[in-house]
């Protein structure tokens, strides 16, 4: 019998082909399991008279039926033919027309008649049909239709061309690669008729059921990955048929029961992973007879017995997991035989006995995991002769003895874990000659002696763990010269003495906890710019705490059961409450005062004093000390007593002193500015001491009565304002400073700042926005002249502006003071006068009147201008929606939001630290959420209402929908990153903190904020350089300010530090002043009605889709392709992973719309598609159905809870009420007269609400 089937190319040549198919013998009425074989033959009729040369297109497919008697005269299709498509060339009447087919090993050769019926003939080998047929069932059973990827899949395409499938050159299926992609349901037996199928990986789906034992015909097989789904049930033994098998992956699945002994007849397996399942029984010993294996892994499941001795015959074997089972009895000395292994792991099992010195004869090793067994006695120094070992874990056993000095020669070894066990002696000092060691964990032995200082040849070690052993001693000095050290533990050991100056300096954490350290901490830990972890309690530590300390950003501190106690500086007490976890002293104010004295009598050398009395008495006791009566210190006499040296810091905790008398001591240096803390100081007498130096400026805040700096290099500044202070005093002594004759003056550092600014000055700056320009001069040697700077602007080579600054701040010293406002030359540069292009010079001194030694600097730069980097930025656009919730008092919220601009004091820290440049502010009228703000899924749902409602508006600018503080809630505010859109409590540093991540900001890692930014530079999240806000002429150090995206909120610290500052202005500039957002802006605002899709791709509670909506949105939404990301004019969203599927009532789909995700900085990720209604499927549209990585989640009919978006009388949407009642929020009234519109939807829209909408009815 023939068919006769008619194709038509796309050069519009009709081709008639002729085909008839030989008969194959079959049996019985189904089409026959072997490939269908045969020769071709047939006509093509070429149209019209194609000359010589001509190019003629063939059809890409073409499909046949053939027929095939039997017993039933049964009749088959026998499919497509993948011919291609190809072109021939004709070349001249009855010349032949030769092509070869793009399917391997297949050539059709055409000969005949130019412009006639053209003979040809060739030979075809076919796809089977039961390959399709299998393909069809594992559809089926594995839920195809929620497949995250299934193009083609049941289409009339070669099945080569279907989603994951790949066929060789007979059309036979080779490979089925669908990794995570959602499979679920079963897998079919029907995969037994792939008799071609070499490859199958299916890993990452949530297929469940058995393996089919028909995967076992499938002799051609060589990798079959099934890793990570649910599947349960036994190990097939039929897979010992699969002699091809190379690569079999079953890991994390269900899989149980033992494994059969005709494992050892997969000849041919080279991996094998099983790990992860529920496998018991014992190992059979036939794995040992399969010599091609390289890799076994059997981890994670239930095995019991011994390892078996067998698998010492594997001389390929590269890797060997038993981890994480039931293996008992001694370790056989037979493993030592495999030569080629590179990894063993029998770690959390019950293995007893010795570990075999014969694993030493391993020479290739590189990781060897013993960890968590019953093994006992010594370790074998055989193991030292690993050259190649990189990590050894020996944790958690009964191992006892020393720690062989042959484990010094592991000059690789990267991880030695001997935590948990009995070893005993000295840690050797050959330890420090494994120089590659990064870890080095010993906690829970019975170590003792001194730790070697060897531990600080350890250049890479970044974690030295040695807690809870017998260390004494003093810490080695050594320590400090790990410059890779990151974690020290030494808890619970007896470590004594004073603590080193110097630690490594990029350490994170020190735990010192329970050893009996003593005397004061060095202020030099104040230096440790990373360390972000202090565990001190439990020591003998003593003193007060440096304030050096406060430039940390630790989260964790304790010093809870010692003598250390924080000073009684403001700053100091405010750093603390910025610590996450503290465990503290209470150390009571006369304590207090007596630890300053003690740093007193030691730092000014005391127990030299002619009459000093130590510190080992009642301070009342002591030589010169007066209390009150609530023991306060009062008085310091200790003239005459030999005091010298500088005069400490700790002085100033003494916050109760009336009088000092130091007269006539040794006393040197300069008096320390923070003196001006001794508010209660009457008497200061310090004449006859070696002090040098001008007088602080800061003085002039104290009230002494008596103040004698005579015979001293103390000397009072001669400004007029310090004169009159000084003269205020009613017994006072002293000289005054001279200017000398001649001063060196040199300009070191200037810069331009509106906010925050690096010493080169290459922080942008923005246009528009008023700056403050500061100018640093030193003198040399320190002089009261008071030089006048003068600075000018220019553009263009033009100098169009000029400023003059004086200042009457402190002397000019030879280095500067940037954290001194007074310290520097200071002008305000309006914003008028910064624009692109604006250059800075810098002359000091241009009158002449400073004695200038020579090689003094008066000009900056030497030549031209420093280029101010200025940028232009579009205006920011913010509208605060102040948020009601029904059921709460939220007048607030009303209170905070009226009359708000731009020099509201809400707005000032958002004003200040974000790239902002001119800001357009807007309040809108109140908004009511139903959404419960005491979880993260209300969080979110209240997140994606504002979104819908800035869409819903057509804005182009920011949304910030304010909110009173929920009670009871962590949460403090959401925001989508990088898109505009955010929600958060009703206080100004949440408000920033939230605009900071629409402007894509991620955290600062300050206070335990969620998934910091790993490339923020700056530890602790401090600011990193100096802040300023020159409004009110306040200064925040790098190492005390903390940046806002961070969780260490503070009224004097938040600022917002270069990186962040940088990274968000660059996001502004790049999203809202390219051509794309240019062009979104002239979008007309008429709207359009639309079907709003919206809902959760990835968050706490998985996949959702909300109620969707009906409603008139602004054509630019519609205009934008559907996507709030894109329409917002600022971020582009994630890759579309997820996409949205509109169905009709048969399952059919109407439309498929790919989304793009709106993160949040939680890690969740939220999506508003806006979808203008289409005659096409309007009214037809019963189900939605979102697809992506994570699975699918249909939404069908009207089956869910209400949802109800109510618009007031002007068509502004004003409510989102979810589980509607039919009551409306309080203060809201439907009528006749109200224009109030209630919109209710419970999941679809009903058909006719989508016709009704289409066609504006209703309106």
């Amino acid at each position: 019998m023939t068919k006769l089937a008619v194709a038509t190319g796309p050069r519009g040549a009709r081709f008639g082909w002729l085909v008839v198919l030989p008969l194959l013998v079959s049996c019985g009425d189904s089409p026959p399991s072997e490939p269908l074989r045969g020769a071709i033959f047939g006509k093509v009729t070429l149209e019209g008279e194609p000359l010589p040369g001509a190019l003629v297109t063939l059809a890409n497919t073409v499909e046949v039926t053939y027929s095939q008697r039997t017993d039933s005269m049964g009749e088959y299709r026998f499919g497509e033919l993948p011919l291609g498509a190809h072109q021939v060339r004709v070349s001249g009447v009855d010349a032949s027309i030769t092509f070869v087919d793009q399917v391997r090993n297949v050539q059709l050769l055409a000969v005949g008649q130019v412009a006639a019926e053209v003979d040809f003939h060739g030979v075809y080998v076919g796809s089977s049909s039961q390959d399709k047929e299998a393909l069809e069932a594992l559809y089926r059973t594995a839920r195809g239709g929620a497949w995250n990827r299934s193009a083609h899949w049941l289409s009339n395409r070669p099945i080569g061309q279907w989603e994951g499938v790949t066929t060789n050159s007979a059309g036979r299926v080779t490979h089925l690669i669908l990794v995570a992609n959602n499979l679920r349901g079963s897998l079919p037996a029907a995969l037994r008729s792939l008799q071609s199928l070499e490859h199958v990986d299916f890993a990452g789906n949530d297929l469940a059921g058995s393996i089919p034992s028909e995967l076992g015909e499938l002799t051609a097989l060589e990798r079959l990955s099934l890793r990570g789904n649910a599947l349960s049930g036994a190990f097939p033994e039929e897979f010992a048929d699969l002699k091809a098998l190379v690569h079999l992956d079953l890991a994390a699945n269900e899989l149980s029961g033992p494994l059969p002994a005709g494992i050892g007849e997969m000849s041919a397996l080279q991996v094998i992973q099983l790990g992860g399942n529920g496998f018991s029984g014992s190992i059979p010993p036939a794995l040992g007879s399969i010599s091609s294996l390289r890799h076994v892994d059997l981890s994670g499941n239930e095995f019991g017995g011994v390892v078996p001795a067998a698998l010492g015959g594997l001389y390929r074997l590269e890797t060997l997991k038993l981890s994480n089972n039931r293996l008992g009895g001694p370790l056989p000395a037979e493993l030592g035989r495999l030569h080629s292994l590179e990894s063993l792991n029998l770690s959390q099992n019950r293995i007893t006995g010795t570990v075999p010195f014969t694993l030493g004869q391993l020479q290739g090793l590189r990781s060897l995991h013993l960890g968590n067994n019953l093994f006992t006695g010594e370790l074998p120094p055989e193991l030292g002769r690993l050259r190649f070992l990189t990590q050894l874990d020996l944790s958690g056993n009964d191992l006892e003895g020393p720690l062989p000095p042959s484990f010094g020669g592991l000059a690789t070894l990267e991880t030695l874990r001997l935590e948990e066990n009995g070893f005993s002696g000295p840690l050797p000092d050959s330890i420090g000659r494994a120089r590659a060691l990064v870890t080095l964990d010993l906690r829970e032995n019975s170590f003792s002696g001194s730790l070697p200082a060897t531990l600080g040849d350890l250049d890479a070690l970044r974690f030295l763990k040695l807690s809870d052993n017998g260390f004494t001693g003093e810490l080695p000095v050594e320590l400090g010269h790990m410059e890779s050290l990151e974690r020290l533990d030494l808890k619970d050991n007896r470590l004594d003495g004073p603590l080193p100056v110097a630690l490594a300096p990029h350490l994170k954490e020190i735990d010192l906890t329970g050893n009996p350290v003593s005397g004061a901490l060095p202020p030099e830990y104040g230096e440790m710019a990373k360390l972000t972890a202090l565990h001190l309690g439990g020591t003998e530590l003593r003193g007060l705490l440096p304030v050096a300390l406060i430039g940390l950003g630790l989260e964790e501190f304790s010093f809870f059961d010692t003598g250390l106690c924080p000073p009684p500086h403001r700053s100091f007490e405010e750093w603390l409450r910025q610590v996450t976890y503290l465990a503290e002293n209470l150390c009571e104010p006369g304590f207090r005062d007596e630890l300053a004295l003690i740093d007193l009598f030691e730092s000014t050398k005391g127990r030299n004093w002619s009459e000093g009395q130590g510190s080992d008495s009642d301070p009342g006791d002591w030589e010169g000390v007066e209390l009150n009566a609530e023991g306060r210190v009062v008085a310091l006499e200790l003239r005459d007593e030999e005091l010298s040296g500088e005069l400490p810091l700790s002085l100033t905790a003494l916050d109760a002193l009336e009088r000092i008398d130091m007269g006539r001591n040794r006393l040197t240096g300069r008096i320390p500015r923070e003196f001006v803390a001794l508010e209660e100081l009457e008497v200061l007498r310090l004449d006859g001491n070696p002090l040098h130096g001008p007088l602080p400026a800061e003085m002039s805040r104290l009230s002494p009565a008596v103040f004698d700096f005579s015979n001293t290099e103390l000397c009072a500044p001669p400004d007029d304002d310090f004169q009159e202070w000084l003269g205020g005093i009613t017994e006072s002594a002293g000289s005054t400073c001279e200017l000398p004759a001649e001063v060196k003056l040199d300009i070191p550092l200037v810069y331009v700042t509106q906010g925050v600014q690096r010493a080169g000055g290459d922080v942008p700056l923005i246009a528009g926005s008023n700056s403050l320009l500061r100018v640093f001069l030193t003198g040399d040697p320190v002089s009261f002249h008071s030089p006048v700077v003068e600075a000018s602007l220019h553009r263009n080579g033009v100098e169009f502006h000029t400023v003059r600054m004086w200042r009457d701040g402190p002397p000019l010293e030879p280095e500067i003071d940037e954290g001194r406002w007074k310290a520097s030359y200071n002008a305000r540069i309006h914003g008028e006068l910064l624009q692109p292009g604006t250059g800075l010079v810098v002359r000091v001194d241009p009158d002449g009147e400073v004695p200038l030694a020579p090689g003094s600097v008066s000009v900056y730069p030497a030549e031209g201008a420093i280029d101010l980097g200025v940028v232009t930025l579009p205006a920011l656009e913010l509208t605060v929606v102040p948020v009601m919730r029904s059921g709460w008092d939220d007048s607030g919220v009303l209170d905070w939001t009226r009359g708000l601009n731009r020099d509201s004091p809400q707005i000032a820290l958002l004003r200040k630290t974000l790239p902002v440049g001119s800001l357009v502010i807007g309040v809108r009228e109140p908004y009511v959420t139903t959404a419960d703000l005491g979880t993260f899924t209300g969080w979110g749902e209240f997140l994606r209402e504002i979104g819908l409602l800035r869409a819903a508006e057509g804005s182009k600018g920011y949304y910030y929908g304010a909110v009173r503080k929920n009670t009871g809630s962590f949460i403090r505010g959401f925001a989508f990153r990088g898109l505009p859109v955010a929600v958060g409590l009703i206080d100004d540093a949440v408000m920033t903190h939230e605009i900071g991540h629409s402007m894509n900001l991620g955290h600062a890692p300050c206070g335990g904020a969620n998934s910091p930014d790993p490339d923020f530079p700056h530890a602790g999240g401090r600011i990193g350089v100096w802040g300023t806000d020159f409004e009110n002429e306040r200064l925040i150090a790098p190492t005390f300010g903390r940046d806002i995206m961070g969780y260490c909120f503070g009224e004097d610290r938040s600022w917002l530090s270069d990186y962040h500052f940088e990274k968000a202005l660059a996001y502004r500039l790049e999203q809202e002043t390219s051509s794309a957002a240019v062009a979104r802006g002239t979008v007309p605002d008429a709207t359009v009605p639309s079907l709003v899709v919206w809902g959760t791709a990835e968050g706490p509670d998985g996949a959702s889709l909300d109620p969707a909506l009906l409603m008139d949105l602004p054509a630019r939404t519609a205009a934008a392709g559907g996507s709030l990301s894109l329409e917002a004019g600022v971020g582009s969203g994630e890759h579309r992973a997820y996409a949205v599927t509109g169905l009709d009532p048969r399952g059919g789909v109407l439309f498929r719309h790919e989304l793009e995700l709106m993160p949040d900085a939680y890690g969740g990720k939220h999506f508003i598609a806006v979808l203008p209604l289409e005659a096409g499927w309007a009214g037809a549209l019963t189900a939605l159905r979102l697809e992506g990585p994570s699975g699918s989640v249909t939404m069908e009919g009207r089956e869910g809870p209400a949802l109800a978006a109510i618009r007031d009388g002007a068509g502004r949407l004003t409510a989102i009420v979810r589980d509607w009642s039919g009551d409306l929020p309080a203060g809201m009234e439907v009528g006749s007269d109200s224009g109030v519109r209630v919109s209710v939807s419970r999941g679809i829209p009903r058909p006719e609400e989508q016709v009704s909408a289409l066609l504006g009815l209703g309106r």
